[in-house]
């Protein structure tokens, strides 16, 4: 848990100087943020997804380095070491083989990127990702290629003789996680999706407003919410499936009485003496206010586009169900996306005027130093099904097609080593990532995809983007990663260099990646 200083404490306690008084909500004061919508939705891969896997280099070269580390067969006859090596393009998938990667099939070929550093390179992705690749080539997902925390470019040689700072903590999954949400290892540090939410909202707004934003501008149906943490803003946590409420339709232990005294006790008064008192009651106000706006605006969950009619669980609602060659089941990924197409509903439902937004969702399982075959294929299967349903939704919503106006994007702490570790991969340092959207430069491969390399004796790869084990040595940084988005949201030059602290290490014309469209 992170340990916040009594300066930050203080500071996210009392960021929201609020009276007793019970405000009404009207459209009138709301409406002073503007119709102008926009949203980023952050899916955290957590456990450090393995990028080799996700999104390989197909062509002849890189396949025969890839097929050196992930199949120790293919240079060891007899070795007995499992493999982690996807099979080629082209193969057609085995549905009555017992072994998980003649299930799934070969790779999914991917359009080649314009880009002249790819000029006589091809590329894949994971045969779980079918969905994903048809919205590449439909323009609406691209992959931004070799991302990780850097604190100012660093090439492999300023790597080995140490003449470019390094990063803290590398490797650790608590840390990396703090770090790509953050910039700062673990025990430290805002997000920075909240902190564009403190810097996104309008100066102008009454205090109804004020409230509005700060109730709904960051919002999470996960229990993690680090990036969503600003200096101002804090996260409105709900369940994957409603909206938090104190009792039932006001009424608590069928009580209305006992519902409007619990209320005002949990809504009272500041008490400057004790600092835990002031938080709590900062968050039972925001929490109100999220549940004043939302709960009677809130759509249905089995109602289309964001259910199956007639369906009465997330058990039995075909939407959020995947299914692939290795298993299947509900879609807890899915079930969160679906609640943030639902959050937005309720926003422009209610008239509340928050014109930008940021939602945090979680997927779990991403660790895969063992059993990686069927462990990735079905993570993987499950983000590409939640994209997949959550694009859908986006078309269909009540309000009008928003795909152009919400970009979903993953994290991950790291990605993982090139080397087989006899059943998975280890820890590693950049990644690739998918970027979805209607405002995205689909269809592209963003940045300088790495060259591969077989080890030598000594364990050295003759690769400037592999470090030892075949690690990944980032080309582009979070905050690079970050500032395109932020851009995209509106956030101007300096406001950027304000909220990035490596971005100033960046050429000037490196700092923003050009996989937005505006």
């Amino acid at each position: 848990m992170l340990q916040p200083d009594r300066r930050r404490f203080l500071r996210h306690a009392l960021a929201w100087p609020l009276g007793l008084q019970t405000l009404q909500w009207s459209s009138h004061a709301l409406a002073t943020a503007g119709p102008d919508y926009k949203a980023l939705v952050c899916v955290f891969l957590m456990g450090g997804n393995d990028a080799y896997n996700t999104v390989l280099a197909t062509d002849d070269d890189s396949w025969r380095h890839y097929q050196d580390h992930r199949n120790p067969a293919s240079r060891q006859t007899g070795s007995d070491t499992a493999s982690i090596a996807l099979l080629p393009v082209g193969t057609p998938p085995d549905l009555i083989s017992s072994n998980p990667l003649a299930r799934l099939g070969g790779v999914l070929p991917l359009p080649t990127s314009s880009r002249p550093e790819h000029t006589g390179r091809s590329f894949g992705l994971h045969p779980s990702l079918a969905r994903s690749a048809a919205l590449y080539e439909a323009g609406r997902l691209a992959v931004v290629a070799n991302v990780g925390p850097l604190l100012a470019p660093m090439s492999k040689s300023q790597w080995l003789d140490e003449a470019v700072a390094k990063p803290g903590k590398l490797f650790s999954h608590i840390d990396q996680q703090s770090t790509w949400q953050s910039f700062r290892p673990q025990g430290d540090g805002d997000g920075w999706g909240g902190r564009m939410a403190d810097l996104l909202m309008p100066t102008q707004l009454d205090e109804v407003g004020m409230r509005a934003w700060r109730a709904l501008a960051c919002m999470t149906p996960s229990n993690e919410a680090l990036w969503l943490s600003g200096r101002h803003m804090q996260p409105c946590f709900t369940s994957p499936t409603h909206v938090l409420t104190l009792g039932q339709q006001g009424r608590l232990m069928d009580s209305s009485a006992l519902h409007d005294a619990v209320r005002s006790v949990m809504r009272g008064a500041e008490d400057e003496a004790h600092l835990l008192r002031q938080a709590h009651q900062e968050a039972a106000r925001r929490g109100f206010d999220a549940s004043d706006l939302l709960a009677p605006n809130l759509p249905g969950q089995f109602v289309a586009p964001w259910g199956t009619p007639g369906a009465s669980n997330i058990w039995n609602d075909p939407l959020l169900q995947y299914d692939t060659a290795v298993g299947g089941g509900t879609n807890d990924l899915a079930v969160q996306l679906q609640m943030v197409a639902r959050l937005i509903e309720a926003n422009r439902s209610a008239s509340a005027g928050v014109n930008r937004q940021m939602f945090f969702v979680t997927l779990s399982g991403f660790d895969t130093h063992d059993r990686q075959s069927v462990q990735h294929a079905l993570r993987l299967a499950q983000l590409d099904h939640a994209l997949s349903y959550f694009d859908g939704v986006l078309a269909d919503m009540p309000g009008g097609d928003l795909r152009s106006r919400v970009t979903t994007f993953t994290c991950s702490e790291f990605g993982r080593a090139f080397t087989n570790n006899g059943d998975g991969s280890d820890h590693g340092w950049g990644g690739h990532h998918l970027v979805m959207g209607g405002a995205v430069r689909g269809g592209h491969m963003h940045g300088r995809f790495p060259t591969y390399a077989t080890a030598d004796a000594s364990g050295q790869f003759d690769s400037p983007d592999q470090i030892h084990n075949g690690v990944l040595l980032p080309s582009l940084s979070v905050d690079q990663y970050a500032a395109t988005l932020g851009s995209w949201m509106g956030l101007s030059d300096n406001q950027l260099l304000s909220l990035m602290p490596n971005l100033a290490q960046f050429p000037t014309e490196q700092r923003r990646l050009g996989f937005m469209a505006a």
